[in-house]
């Protein structure tokens, strides 16, 4: 038997291999031909998620069942915290929809910033406002300078401090009785409506009584003053102008200032006015000026040129925040703003 190995044919064909000398390694594989006999092809994924599930099925019912609500809870998680966190309001979404379908959120929102607008275009840079932090963020937002703002926080800021108070929901809240105890009875202006509405109010720190006191006091003193003013010769007023002098719906700065203008020139008032916001019965701050001199008011005509240069010259309260000719509606006329609000007791301290 052993010969017989020995002298086989393909034991021969076999060359000898030495411990120390091993065949070459091939330089690369040989390709299997495509589609032979054998080669192995991956199956899709549907075909294996559907294989593993059926196992699973058969071998670990309950750990599947686990596994699948486990799967349901991950998934709720995830889509509750998209529409939580990730998805913004429709106020500030770019061209979302308006602040009615906006819900109470928008609204307020938006009444803030109306609040912010205002506020850095008619009330003086000098007067210090309180407010909850979005606002006073809004305000300074707007160019209301940070020096002028009293911030309100649980157990820190007093309105006593400031001029004005931004009456928001927060303010409300943090306040709660010395909100009325601390302010005017009216407000200086309002704006937005319902649960959104913000007041912008004035600090009153001897109470609510002692300001409305003041205010009556005020008022009757500006009438003396617009009914004396309306009889001065110099001075030709509108008919609803006239109205508004003697009945001491005019600002006392305004008051103040008209007696040394018509010293100089002669002057036709067409109007008095108040911006939108402010509450019913406010004094009227702006004075329009149709006819200076018995001319047209123009931005190069010499009385005009001539009070816009004595009004800019003056000292607070009496500087006007802007004296300019704008466009009316029957023509151009000098434009003289005051900020609110309007102070009181400029005429004289009253009975």
């Amino acid at each position: 038997m052993a010969r017989a190995r020995e002298s086989s044919p393909a034991t021969q064909s076999q060359p000898s291999v030495s411990n120390w000398e091993k065949p070459a390694r091939p330089q690369s594989p040989t390709p299997e031909p495509a589609g032979a006999a054998g080669s192995y092809q991956d199956p899709p994924w549907p075909t294996v998620v559907w294989t593993t599930v059926r196992v699973l099925a058969r071998r670990w019912p309950f750990r599947l069942a686990i596994f699948v609500v486990a799967g349901l809870l991950v998934a709720a998680l995830v889509i509750g915290y998209r529409a939580l966190f990730l998805t913004s309001s429709p106020a500030e979404q770019p061209g979302g929809p308006s602040v009615a379908a906006g819900g109470p959120v928008s609204a307020a929102a938006v009444a803030r910033t109306e609040v912010a607008t205002w506020a850095s275009s008619n009330i003086a840079d000098t007067a210090v406002l309180a407010c909850d932090a979005a606002t006073c963020a809004e305000l300074q937002a707007h160019g209301y300078p940070a020096t002028a703002l009293v911030r309100l926080a649980a157990g820190a800021g007093d309105i006593r401090r400031a001029d004005l108070v931004v009456v928001t929901a927060s303010v409300k809240a943090q306040l709660g009785r010395n909100l009325g105890a601390l302010t005017a009875p009216t407000p200086v202006a309002v704006f937005g409506s319902g649960e959104a509405a913000i007041e912008l109010r004035a600090v009153a720190p001897a109470g609510p009584s002692a300001y409305a006191r003041q205010a009556t006091v005020d008022r009757r003193q500006r009438a003396a003053a617009g009914t004396q003013l309306s009889r001065t010769p110099r001075l030709e007023l509108a008919s609803s102008a006239g109205e508004q002098l003697r009945a001491g719906r005019v600002d006392g700065r305004i008051l103040t200032v008209l007696p040394a203008l018509l010293a100089d020139h002669t002057l036709t008032v067409e109007s008095f006015l108040v911006t939108a916001a402010e509450r019913r019965g406010a004094p009227l701050r702006v004075m329009d000026i149709a006819r200076v001199d018995g001319k047209d008011v123009a931005a190069d005509q010499a009385g005009t040129v001539d009070i816009i240069h004595f009004l800019n010259a003056q000292w607070p309260p009496f500087l006007p925040a802007s004296a300019e000719v704008v466009n009316g509606p029957d023509g151009q006329v000098l434009r003289i703003s005051y900020p609110a609000p309007s102070p009181l007791g400029l005429l004289g301290n009253g009975p």
